[in-house]
């Protein structure tokens, strides 16, 4: 690996749309972006412990994919749904 100096300025002016991301979180997205109203899916974790993080990786991927979802724990499974909740008011 080799790291070296860049001016801010480069790095401001660069492109954040195609940042790389995690196949998995592609997965979550594609998934997300393809849910209707009144469909549920669930990501099958290895353990109660990756629930968490999962968990925040689908609301990563719900912000990716411009959706509110309905998150729930259940087990060894992380459950979601397009939430029927109104869009935050931005600011």
């Amino acid at each position: 690996m080799k790291i070296v100096d860049v001016d801010i300025k480069e790095l401001n002016r660069a492109s954040r749309r195609f940042r790389a991301r995690s196949s998995e979180t592609n997965q979550l997205v594609d998934a997300i972006s393809v849910l209707k109203p009144g469909q549920a899916k669930a990501v099958v974790v290895e353990n109660e412990g990756a629930a968490k993080k999962m968990r925040s990786r689908l609301i990563y991927a719900a912000g990716i994919a411009g959706k509110r979802l309905q998150i729930a724990n259940v087990g060894d499974r992380v459950m979601f749904a397009l939430s029927n909740r109104p869009p935050r008011a931005r600011k």
